[in-house]
């Protein structure tokens, strides 16, 4: 037990009031523990905390009782920390001290919500321009839509009397021709009637 004491009494030993808060080092990732609870990482706000490899920092409770506190790193004794007894001028002043704090905190947390009050009646605001969008979005679809299916109509129409006129082309065309030949054969057939017809005068004036 003497041998015990002694290698403590070689270890880092910290002087804390409760209330303080301390800063505990390791080279390396451990498992670090308070054998009391009223110390405790402020990471875990508990007394273990899984470690990496860095500074951590421990919270002395206000009401931890005076005395030897011992932290371990994956169960081999890292430091201690000596608690002294708190007085009443000390609680007192700690109690002033956290009232304080908690006051800021509160104002922080009412800035906070009055913050998030304000994002959450932007995002509101954005949801309906959003879901606005969406519904004008849907209706310049649907005119493209509509606007697609007059201009494949216009297109179908428009082949169909390309068709029609190609048709009408060539009829016409064919009754061109037909005209052409109609006028020579009239000519030709007058002609005929023309010469017979001087030939007969002829003849009567011969006789």
């Amino acid at each position: 037990m003497i041998h015990a004491f002694l290698i403590l009494l070689t270890l880092t030993t910290m002087q804390a009031n409760p209330g303080d808060v301390l800063d505990v080092t390791v080279n390396e990732s451990a498992v670090l523990s308070v054998n009391d609870s009223c110390v405790y990482f402020i990471e875990s706000m508990t007394n273990t905390l899984d470690a990496d490899a860095g500074s951590h920092e421990v919270k002395v409770g206000i009401n931890c009782s005076p005395g030897i506190k011992e932290i371990k790193a994956s169960g081999e004794t890292l430091m201690l920390i000596n608690v002294s007894e708190a007085n009443k001028t000390y609680v007192s002043t700690y109690a002033a001290q956290m009232e304080r704090k908690n006051l800021a905190l509160q104002k922080k947390i009412e800035k906070l919500e009055e913050n998030l009050n304000e994002m959450k009646t932007k995002y509101e605001e954005s949801e309906r321009q959003k879901a606005l969008l969406k519904i004008d979005n849907e209706l310049l679809q649907n005119q493209i839509k509509s606007l697609l299916d007059e201009l494949n109509k216009s297109q179908k129409e428009l082949k169909e009397k390309k068709g029609t006129l190609s048709i009408l082309q060539s009829q016409l065309q064919s009754l061109s021709r037909q005209s052409q030949i109609y006028r020579l054969v009239t000519f030709f057939i007058l002609s005929l009637f023309v010469g017979s017809y001087a030939a007969l005068l002829y003849m009567s004036k011969k006789e």
